[in-house]
């Protein structure tokens, strides 16, 4: 309970100092309720940056800061702002469907309650979470040496560190928080294009994909990109159709926001900025006229942003690490490395052929894998649902129907909805197909599917079959996403936890069976001076209490590099002893099981004779379970 209140303190403290951010203007409408939520977090993320780099990051400190703060600003937002607008979006709740805002209100309460469940989401546990752990250890933000995560945009980590002032249920609650916020700018997106009610059922649509079922409770971002981008979005539509200059600077914002979350929100900026030309064009802005519109659009986005992509390209010389290594470089990085992860991101999907590409519509909907928290799966690692095959589907069949070109009977939005859903769908297939990457393409290419499986039940003449096929088309993709999203949960089996029979130690044992109970072992029995280096243990260190190192993505590079460089074992047993390690963990299933790039099989076994001769003359194994073996360094 107590970790629902911290987060409803967050949030309303984010909501306090957005609104009054936000332009009188705006004040009685209900999407400045979004807005101002939004630019909410985006001030507080910006503070934790600022407070971490300063070595200010002591709960204290937060705690007392957050106090001030929010009795600064609570009443001058309620007085000036929130006033007129939170009475304005309740009018506007009041109108939805009971049944519809029942199941809506529903699916983020659920995502509440499993928020409590212990993490084991992979990406959370590898830096989502670890990370803001180490910066409120150690009081500020520094480079985590070995973590190319260090170095990402980190704006909901950010949010996670005040999170865990209090606990890692409350960081994920955060997270939670923007599943409300997409659903609130889903039903704002929809206003005009789907009847009374439909908004609400296409946010119910999309709270519903698997993939955001299972990512919704944990320390993800993938929400809080998908709301900015969302919102940016919105924003340009709400400029396009009413002129208003206010429109664009929160589009910016937005973007910025979105940028600040994650290096996948780049391709959503360019296609928002082809949207914003292709909006100029239409207001009969276009050529030389158009520039200084969009240069203020890129220049306040990438102002927002700037912090992030500033840090990294001062430690790593490269402002987008690790990627385009080839090109940019990176400090800390090396070129094997690169190769590694730049396989492992292509190796999602199923297939790189053309024809693969061509089936990659049918397969994302109804043939992908999902397999969050579990070990590494193939395919998507997620589920997409058949919608929007179907709204795909549905333009089709009105472009034949109508025999007229799209745009002659498309509305503007509608438009510029499938424009920028197609391009995202481009890009995401031209890069790692995770379903977790195209979900910020998804939310709005719900209204977009909606709205044309809605226009395509025209060809049916009798108003009663029509009705009755439009619930068949709608009903049953949410009823696929309900039945495969509670299936995905159910693997995590959370009702005993949750009922309090299932300790949190055994439900992270049966969860993590290979690290966690290791972890656990270290945590009581090693000193707390121990030090540990990690090899293919996945680098869950979120639960691990004692100091550790461990490389990313390609987990036993360096300490093959020592292997294959040293001149005996007693040079690799100085190398760990000059570094402080007094133990390694090591996973004996993977490591030394497989070829760097571009190296033969002689190699791979040079390096395992010296680990041989190593472990037999310096190391003692001290715990086994299952194949991880933690040794102690003599």
């Amino acid at each position: 309970m107590i970790a629902l209140l911290w987060a409803a303190a967050l949030s309303l403290l984010a909501l306090c100092l957005g609104s009054l951010l936000l332009p009188r203007a705006l004040a009685g409408r209900p999407v400045a309720l979004l807005f101002g939520w939004g630019l909410g977090y985006l001030v507080l993320s910006h503070a934790t940056l600022a407070l971490g780099l300063l070595g200010g990051l002591h709960r204290e400190l937060i705690v007392g800061a957050f106090m001030v703060l929010l009795g600064g600003v609570a009443v001058p937002a309620w007085r000036g702002r929130l006033k007129r607008t939170l009475p304005a979006a309740w009018t506007e709740i009041q109108r939805c469907p009971a049944l519809s805002l029942v199941a809506l209100v529903g699916l983020p309460l659920l995502y509440s309650l499993l928020a409590y469940l212990p993490e084991t989401g992979r990406d959370a546990l590898l830096y989502h979470l670890s990370l803001p752990r180490r910066y409120l250890e150690g009081h500020r933000i520094a480079p985590v040496e070995g973590s190319i995560f260090s170095h990402f945009p980190a704006f909901m980590e950010m949010l996670f560190v005040l999170g865990l002032v209090q606990s890692e249920q409350a960081a994920r609650l955060l997270h939670v928080s923007f599943a409300l916020l997409t659903a609130g700018s889903l039903v704002a997106l929809s206003r005009g294009l789907l009847p009374r009610g439909g908004g609400v059922l296409a946010a119910l649509l999309f709270l519903a994909i698997p993939t955001v079922a299972v990512t919704a409770p944990s320390a993800y971002v993938d929400l809080a990109l998908t709301f900015y981008t969302t919102a940016a979005l919105l924003a340009f539509f709400r400029w396009k159709e009413h002129g208003e200059p206010i429109w664009l600077w929160l589009m910016a914002l937005s973007t910025g926001a979105a940028l600040s979350v994650k290096h996948t929100a780049l391709p959503s900026v360019l296609v928002l900025t082809l949207l914003l030309l292709l909006g100029l064009q239409r207001r009969s802005v276009s050529g030389l006229r158009s520039i200084p519109t969009v240069l203020r659009f890129w220049g306040i986005s990438l102002s927002v942003a700037a912090p992030w992509y500033v840090k990294s390209l001062i430690l790593t010389g490269n402002p987008i690490f690790p990627f385009f290594y080839p090109l940019l470089g990176g400090a800390g990085w090396e070129r094997v490395q690169a190769e590694v992860y730049d396989g492992f991101l292509a190796s999602y999907g199923m297939g790189q052929r053309w024809v693969d590409h061509l089936l990659l519509p049918w397969n994302v909907s109804f043939r992908a894998v999902l397999d969050y928290g579990l070990p590494a799966g193939v395919g998507f690692d997620g589920r997409m649902g058949p919608l929007y095959f179907l709204g795909g589907m549905a333009l089709l069949l009105s472009l034949v129907r109508l025999r007229r070109h799209w745009a002659d009977w498309l509305p503007d939005r509608v438009q510029d909805l499938l424009l920028y859903g197609g391009l995202g769908f481009l890009f995401w297939a031209g890069s790692s197909q995770q379903v977790r990457y195209l979900v910020p393409v998804l939310a709005p290419s719900t209204v977009a599917a909606a709205f044309l499986i809605r226009e395509a039940m025209a060809v049916i003449p009798r108003q009663g079959l029509r009705s009755s096929a439009l619930g068949l088309c709608l009903g049953v993709p949410l009823a696929w996403n309900v039945f495969e999203s509670g299936r995905a949960l159910s693997r995590l089996d959370p009702v005993p936890f949750l009922l309090g029979r299932e300790p949190a130690e055994r439900y992270l044992a049966r969860m993590l069976p290979l690290s966690y109970p290791m972890f656990r072992w270290i945590n009581q029995e090693l000193p707390p001076g121990a030090r540990v280096f990690m090899v293919w243990m996945r680098n869950y260190g979120f639960y691990l209490d004692r100091p550790y190192y461990s490389d990313s993505v390609y987990e036993a590079y360096t300490i093959e590099r020592v292997l294959s460089e040293a001149a005996d074992a007693e040079s690799v047993r100085t190398w760990f002893r000059q570094r402080g390690f007094t133990h390694l963990l090591i996973n004996h299933r993977l490591f030394l099981r497989g070829l760097q790039p571009r190296e033969g099989l002689e190699a791979l076994g040079q390096r395992r004779a010296a680990f041989v001769q190593f472990r037999d003359r310096y190391l003692t194994p001290v715990r086994v379970h299952r194949d991880a073996v933690l040794y102690r360094l003599r």
